[in-house]
């Protein structure tokens, strides 16, 4: 513990994590009169709530939300949870509002709202500028309320004392200092675990999965873990272009896109109308046991649509599309030309299991947004997910005023010793392989073992894969640097990594069927002797286990 310095903070509520959720938790609890911390790795403001397109669903017969996300869930989400956010988006839209979120209107002054697939009918409010104004909104709240912000820090460990949080640690990457926040509540909301696929992601590079980790090992209960979302149309090649996504199936590819195979055939169409589970698990069939193109994708034919150049796309799909225009050509890009397309990992659906207030089995310590499970199930509604940031992250903000907490013990103490120890060891570790390179190891198996297609036969080699990359993590080389040290980062995010990874692993091995976004070729369909399960998972005396839901 004397290698690092160590800054010690008191606050009443803790939030971690700079995008929707983890803003509106912190406003609202400061508003509630809690001296309140907001820890995020990036700017606040960015991340994934920043890149999202900005709809946001909401609806005035929120039995009809409700009923459209159970569905869209194959049995696997939580009722309560659905039916929480169908209720509670309409306030999520006035709340945006609130922050200085604009969005488009109609000639009336009202939202307007846009149809997209899965849904019963249009209920998708657009922000005028896309995810970008919600990002510039959540900040400008942030900084006028009364929230003590720490960017650019990464938090290494939640603490726990008798099955309640009482603090946890960070490294601040700017001056190389490590925090230790002393609390009695911690809300979660640092997003999903995309970037465990890179390149194929679309998601930002601090998204991988840190918060399923931290909410494990401090006694908290994961499920569904398995449950991925794919983003169907996104670009192949070249490489550094590879993973980025460039429409949605209800409007690029609708109403007269087809999805043809290397061949010519006919996979897909009419997809205006369908989900995009719908369209990515049958783009995955193609691609695995099909004739896929060169380049690992399928071919996406806009040329049956009316919009016929780049700027008539580009005004229905929106800028994402632009895209295509740098890696395709000005042919692809005016609809000419077919685009090669694959899916994206974009979504956790699984994540921490807690219940509509955000609470988990720990006491104090709160789950919301991507980081948590349980509203989406097996497939996710476009606009649901930027509904729930607000409608759970206010309800949990709410709840975690006036928490009393438990006090560090000896042995939280020598945690927090152990694990600045063991990175003093890695900073002076000759030899050993570099985190960066452990982590594209981990990349790699995740998009090998648990994309779109799983087996039994992959996922048993992804896991004797990442064993093996564990067996090597004691023994990386971190450089001896004080300041802005990347590689201590990656370090520190590889350990968590590994457990998300291996957690995703299991849960994909242990679902002996096909059900929502999770395909497994050895077991093509739905298990209807035993129904829609959650699969839940914990860590016992060190050990991940795993057990169905009986609730």
């Amino acid at each position: 513990m004397d290698d690092f310095e160590m800054k010690e903070h008191r606050y009443d509520v803790v939030c971690i994590g700079g995008g929707g959720g983890g803003i509106t938790a912190a406003v609202t609890a400061a508003r509630g009169g809690a001296r309140v911390a907001l820890i995020s790795k990036e700017p606040i403001g960015y991340g994934n709530t920043r890149l999202s397109g900005g709809g946001v669903a909401t609806d005035d017969v929120p039995q009809d939300f409700f009923e459209d996300v159970m569905i869209s869930g194959q049995g696997l989400s939580r009722p309560q949870l659905a039916r929480t956010v169908a209720e509670g988006a309409a306030s999520a839209i006035a709340q945006l509002q609130e922050y200085g979120n604009v969005f488009r209107t109609t000639v009336s002054g009202t939202p307007e709202v846009r149809f997209r697939g899965g849904h019963r009918k249009a209920r998708s409010a657009m922000c005028a500028y896309r995810g970008r104004s919600m990002g510039q909104s959540l900040r400008g709240i942030a900084a006028k309320e009364d929230i003590d912000v720490f960017e650019e820090m990464i938090v290494a460990r939640l603490l726990t004392a008798e099955r309640s949080v009482c603090g946890l640690v960070a490294l601040d990457l700017i001056s190389g200092q490590f925090h230790w926040f002393h609390t009695p509540a911690i809300v979660l909301a640092t997003g999903g675990a995309g970037w465990l696929y890179y390149p194929h992601t679309d998601c930002v590079k601090s998204a991988v999965g840190d918060g399923f980790a931290l909410a494990l090992e401090a006694g908290a209960e994961l499920m569904d873990m398995e449950q991925v979302q794919f983003l169907p149309f996104a670009v192949t090649h070249p490489q550094a272009y590879q993973g980025i996504y460039c429409g949605e199936p209800s409007n690029l590819a609708g109403p007269e896109g087809r999805v043809l195979n290397a061949r010519g055939d006919l996979i897909l169409d009419h997809m205006d109308k369908r989900t995009r589970g719908e369209v990515s698990n049958a783009m995955w069939r193609e691609i695995v046991h099909g004739q896929p193109t060169e380049h690992g994708g399928l071919l996406l034919d806009i040329s049956g649509n009316p919009e016929k150049d780049g700027r008539a796309i580009q005004e229905k799909v929106g800028s994402i599309f632009e895209i295509v225009r740098y890696a395709y050509g000005e042919r692809a890009y005016s609809g000419q030309e077919p685009l090669d397309v694959a899916p994206t990992a974009h979504h956790s659906l699984g994540g921490v299991r807690a219940d509509e207030r955000g609470r988990t089995q720990v006491k104090g310590l709160y789950a919301i947004g991507e980081v948590q499970g349980g509203v989406h199930g097996g497939n996710r509604l476009a606009g649901v997910a930027l509904a729930e940031l607000f409608v759970l992250g206010k309800a949990a903000g709410q709840d975690a005023v006036d928490r009393n907490g438990s006090l560090p013990t000896a042995e939280v103490r020598e945690g927090v010793a152990a694990l600045l120890a063991d990175i003093s060891q890695a900073m002076v570790c000759p030899g050993g392989p570099r985190p960066i390179a452990l982590k594209e190891q981990v990349f790699e198996i995740m998009w090998h073992s648990v994309s779109g297609i799983r087996s039994e036969e992959r996922l048993q080699r992804g896991l004797s894969r990442l064993e093996a990359v564990r067996q090597s993590f004691p023994k990386c080389q971190v450089a001896p640097l004080k300041r802005y040290n990347t590689e201590l980062l990656d370090y520190l995010e590889l350990r968590l990594m590994l457990i998300t990874a291996k957690a995703m692993l299991v849960s994909a091995l242990e679902r002996r069927e096909s059900r929502g976004t999770h395909l497994r070729e050895d077991y093509p369909e739905p298990d209807e002797e035993h129904g829609a399960r959650n699969m839940v998972l914990e860590m016992k005396e060190g050990k991940l286990a795993h057990r169905w839901a009986s609730d």
